[in-house]
């Protein structure tokens, strides 16, 4: 927070910043307008872009309790705040403007712009030092925080019956413990744990490489309201995908991804396994996930225009930009 402020303090003493649009989690980015307003002498209109309700996440990672209740209570007014502030407000999926709308959030105009980001491959071929050519490979790239379920992950990963080679390219805050299990069911040899991975050729390359790409994640209120990254971007180089039935994973990828039968680690271990031998079948849903990538989420056709139409929509007038102080909080 205290380094995000600095760097738009320094932009905005170079030239005026007009428009601030914050990502959450946090909440609190509704600060940075007015703190732009102290060194530039206005203050500019804030879009609030929520990724993922914060309420929500501390619950899944946590569950409930008296403290969890307090954060939660906190964080809900945060979250209030930041939607009352705003003049636009960007969500990810369709779930979160019913959630908003439902509470009472929504004091601007919204709209949905889905996280349809791709992943490119490049055409380097050289070897990666982890990989075991002759092994399957499944590959998990993402955050590994409690509710991401990577312990499950591990869980199915020691149900599968068949060689099989796992590299996880993501942190969090549940990575330590993944790790610990995965030593204490004897599957630690098939895990290679690349920690966070900054550069998206390698992540790329992982996915496009990989016999499976994981989703482990289960059910939670956070969780079947959430469109998760790692699912559209795998979708983005038609990568066959295992994953829970949740509800927005179904919604966005349809048939393109081998579900597995129930939510216990040893039905998404039957899961990967099937894959590994139903090639027909990962040839379809490999074309399928391309085909309903480029369709209904790739960012260039669909997320973008939304965002540029919401702007023109919030901030243009026929005379052109709408000034500040004409805008609602």
């Amino acid at each position: 927070m205290a380094g995000a402020g600095r760097a738009l303090a320094s932009v905005a003493r170079t030239s005026p910043v007009h428009i601030v649009q914050v990502g959450n989690p946090p909440d609190n980015g509704w600060l940075f307008p007015y703190l732009l307003g102290l060194v530039q002498g206005f203050v500019p209109a804030f879009v609030y872009d929520q990724h993922d309700p914060a309420p929500l996440l501390v619950r899944a990672k946590f569950g409930r309790g008296v403290l969890t209740s307090l954060i939660e209570r906190v964080l809900m007014g945060l979250e209030a705040m930041a939607f009352r502030r705003a003049d636009l407000v960007v969500l990810a999926n369709k779930p979160y403007l019913q959630r908003a709308t439902a509470l009472g959030l929504l004091r601007s105009g919204a709209l949905v712009a889905p996280n349809g980001w791709s992943l490119r491959t490049t055409p380097t071929k050289a070897p990666l030092p982890w990989r075991h050519s002759d092994v399957p490979l499944l590959a998990y790239v993402g955050m590994t925080n409690a509710q991401d379920c990577i312990t499950h992950l591990v869980e199915a990963v020691a149900c599968v019956r068949v060689p099989l080679q796992v590299v996880v390219a993501g942190d969090g805050d549940a990575r330590r413990d993944a790790e610990q299990l995965a030593h204490r069911l004897g599957v630690a040899d098939r895990i290679v744990w690349l920690g966070w991975v900054t550069d998206r050729g390698l992540v790329a390359r992982l996915v496009a490489e990989a016999d499976i790409c994981a989703a482990p994640e289960t059910s939670s209120p956070a969780n079947d309201i959430t469109s998760f990254v790692k699912v559209i971007e795998y979708m983005s180089l038609g990568a066959p995908i295992v994953a829970h039935r949740l509800p927005q994973t179904e919604l966005i990828a349809g048939d393109a991804v081998e579900y597995a039968d129930d939510e216990s680690p040893a039905a998404f271990a039957a899961a990967v396994e099937r894959v590994l031998v139903d090639r027909e079948g990962v040839a379809w849903r490999r074309e399928a996930a391309r085909r309903r990538f480029d369709e209904a989420l790739r960012w260039e056709s669909v997320g973008a225009p939304r965002l540029v139409e919401g702007y023109a929509s919030a901030f243009l007038s026929d005379s052109g930009p709408v000034s500040q102080s004409s805008q609602p909080h």
